[in-house]
């Protein structure tokens, strides 16, 4: 009878507490942000009912946290990222292209003339004009790659592990023919010059924010050319 009551007990608290504990681990991993993983059985009761639930409402919650994440980080315009990002990822880009031993580019692209368009065409011709080079300069890159709306008519386009600086050159002109191309829309030929600054880590620094400011330089001395040439960095013109 003593066994018959203690085995009785062992099987109540197993039933009960046992999927408690596992609500509980549950609702821990949701407050440290963590994605909750479904289990295969749930009970065929008020608490599975009410496990089930939470699962679904966590998951839910997980969701919309990637949604706001991803929009966060997102430019609503063009569909790339925005700089929020960026100097975190250049860290990172660096860290692994030197494991690997290979080179980071950095390329700062300025719209010269879009303001004009805006002026003289309207709003929707100068927001199809990013949207168009956003989108070229995303379709040309690899998937370790990112293009950035750094603000206004400025793209930042990141290259990582790219073989040497030679071929960051050459993937950075391949860019900028690609974004010269003009673009048709409602009977109107937009088209812009491009001033465009390079900057090469490890060859010119290591460091993300001067590697940023490095390329704004170059790009500035192609922006007073005024022949929309893609102007490197030089440590002696700095």
């Amino acid at each position: 009878m003593v066994f018959l009551a203690l085995f009785t007990l062992i099987t109540i608290n197993r039933a009960l507490f046992s999927p408690l504990t596992k609500l509980v681990d549950a609702t821990q991993k949701v407050e440290q942000g963590k994605r909750q993983d479904v289990v295969d059985y749930l009970p065929k009761d008020e608490i599975g009912y009410l496990m089930g639930r939470f699962y679904k409402m966590s998951e839910s919650v997980h969701r919309r946290h990637e949604d706001l994440h991803i929009k966060a980080h997102t430019d609503e315009l063009t569909k790339v990222k925005n700089r929020i990002t960026l100097y975190t990822d250049i860290e990172n880009a660096i860290e692994v292209s030197q494991a690997e031993g290979k080179y980071v580019g950095l390329c700062f692209i300025d719209m010269d003339g879009f303001k004009q368009i805006n002026d003289e065409l309207g709003h929707e011709y100068g927001d199809v004009l990013l949207q168009t080079v956003a989108q070229r300069l995303k379709s040309l890159l690899r998937a370790t790659d990112e293009v950035y709306r750094f603000g206004g008519d400025e793209f930042v386009v990141l290259l990582q592990s790219v073989r040497s600086a030679k071929d960051v050159e050459k993937v950075v002109q391949n860019l900028v023919e690609s974004i010269r191309e003009p673009i048709l829309y409602k009977g109107h030929q937009l088209q812009v010059r491009f001033s465009t600054g390079v900057s090469v880590a490890p060859r010119d620094t290591f460091d993300a924010l001067q590697l940023v400011d490095n390329a704004d330089k170059a790009m500035y001395r192609s922006k007073q050319s005024k022949q929309g040439k893609v102007e490197h960095f030089v440590l002696e013109q700095a």
